[in-house]
């Protein structure tokens, strides 16, 4: 069982780093092991299971590495697909939580009851960000949204618009806090500056959608 060596600490870097190294706990031993199951930038961490990723690298290595090497991998790619910077063991508790799940599984469960553990994670990362919470990511969840890749590619009025088609009690107040935890404002300013053009673009969505 090989430990990870040295890793970045969580500092402060752009979601869209260039290079593997500029992640949050990630260095050159870790960006090495990425590599080596052939993820070659940042941007293709998103979507991805860090479990997964695990379990390739030991196949691919033939060792059991640390499980300090799935924290690392669950932290770069949360933080990637858009949750605050965190050092790795502040994954522990997940990773430990999700195994446990796993192992408890009956072995002829389909896979997809498998993942639950990994797609409450997620959810998790939705929290995470500005103004949403447990409750705002579970209805994203809900609704089809089950990462914050897919909630960056939709966009606020989209996601707003599939969240009310699942749960009609969604107000315009769920809009201005995903247009705030996309773009790192709090909701009420967006609801004072951005106010009338997510409406409109709300109100062209909705006659695109009546085209169709």
């Amino acid at each position: 069982m090989r430990s990870p060596a040295v890793s970045r600490p969580a500092r402060s870097v752009p979601h869209d780093a260039p290079h593997l190294e500029d992640l949050p706990n990630v260095g050159p031993a870790i960006a090495a092991d990425l590599r080596a199951i052939g993820i070659r930038r940042p941007a293709e961490l998103a979507g991805r299971d860090p479990y997964a990723l695990y379990e390739a690298l030991n196949r691919r290595t033939g060792v059991r590495h640390d499980p300090c090497v799935l924290d690392t991998f669950i932290a770069a790619v949360r933080f990637v697909e858009g949750a605050p910077a965190q050092p790795w063991w502040a994954y522990t508790a997940e990773r430990k939580r999700t195994l446990a799940a796993r192992a408890k599984a009956p072995s002829g469960t389909p896979p997809a009851k498998r993942v639950q553990p990994a797609a409450a994670a997620r959810a998790e990362a939705i929290a995470a960000l500005p103004n949403l919470g447990a409750v705002s990511a579970r209805r994203l969840v809900e609704a089809g949204i089950g990462s914050v890749a897919t909630l960056r590619k939709l966009g606020a009025v989209e996601a707003w618009r599939r969240v009310r088609a699942h749960w009609p009690g969604a107000s315009l107040n769920l809009l201005w806090a995903l247009e705030g935890a996309l773009t790192g404002r709090g909701w009420q300013e967006v609801a004072r500056a951005e106010r009338t053009r997510l409406l409109l673009a709300l109100d062209d969505d909705r006659r695109s959608a009546r085209r169709r």
